[in-house]
């Protein structure tokens, strides 16, 4: 009996160890630290300057009837319902909590070197949007050695969905205050686009995934309210008519949204 309870009290004692040292797997709020302070990049600066600056350049120039209506992960793909007089900026239900202070967005592994560039812009772009406008957030880059989503952050993939394929596609916030996670890219479509197309798609997509709904989709998702004219420069607008980022109308409704 002794020799039982002995061997008892060893097998619980193996099962404690094997219990504390098991690496957690389950998804947990990201550590959140403090907001880094904005710094400018001559390198991003020129790229911006170069491809940006000045009037907005049709994007028909470089690829022909490219809609991004269908980039959103909801159950249906349904061509924007608004109006032409319902142009204006709108977001979605939830928004990036307020004890949410940095967003990391991951490349992951199955994404080619040659976006690296793309994404760094797009995030550098981000913070100097929000920078400029006194918002609370910073984003943040990272390229990941694996094609794992993380929970919490903005998560980039690789996909192959044909040259008839959406060219990329977002979710939304969660209820929790969490960006929304995912971000995929076509690269049947993505890689033949010139370097500031591929910029602002990321941008677009980006945008979606902190909250912004399409501008020219009013289907019951609210108007910000900062601007009520037509707005067709829109970076959220769907068929993408410009080569051009956040019009005035978005980052009003940016700083409306995640100004302090």
């Amino acid at each position: 009996m002794k020799n039982l309870k002995n061997v008892l009290c060893l097998m619980l004692l193996g099962l404690l160890l094997v219990s504390c040292s098991k690496k957690e797997v389950e998804f947990t709020e990201p550590l959140q630290e403090e907001s880094v302070k904005f710094e400018r990049n001559p390198e991003y600066d020129a790229i911006l300057s170069e491809l940006f600056n000045g009037e907005p350049i049709p994007f028909s120039e470089f690829q022909n009837n490219t809609p991004l209506f269908c980039d959103l992960e909801v159950e249906e793909c349904n061509e924007p319902s608004g109006g032409v007089d319902s142009r204006v900026n709108r977001r979605r239900e939830h928004l990036i909590g307020d004890n949410i202070s940095i967003i990391d967005i991951n490349v992951l592994d199955n994404c080619p070197e040659e976006w690296d560039i793309v994404i760094k812009v797009a995030v550098y772009y981000m913070n100097q949007l929000n920078n400029e406008q006194e918002g609370r957030l910073t984003y943040r880059y990272n390229r990941i050695d694996n094609n794992v989503d993380v929970f919490g952050d903005i998560n980039i993939r690789r996909v192959n969905w044909g040259e008839e394929g959406v060219i990329a596609r977002a979710s939304f916030p969660f209820e929790s205050g969490n960006p929304g996670n995912r971000i995929r890219i076509n690269a049947d479509r993505f890689d033949a686009f010139p370097l500031a197309g591929k910029i602002l798609v990321a941008v677009h997509e980006i945008g979606h995934t902190i909250g912004f709904n399409h501008t020219d989709t009013n289907d019951g998702f609210s108007n910000v309210g900062t601007c009520t004219d037509e707005d067709i420069e829109s970076i959220m607008y769907t068929p993408i008519s410009h080569l051009s980022l956040y019009s005035d109308c978005d980052e009003s409704a940016y700083a409306e949204m995640y100004g302090n």
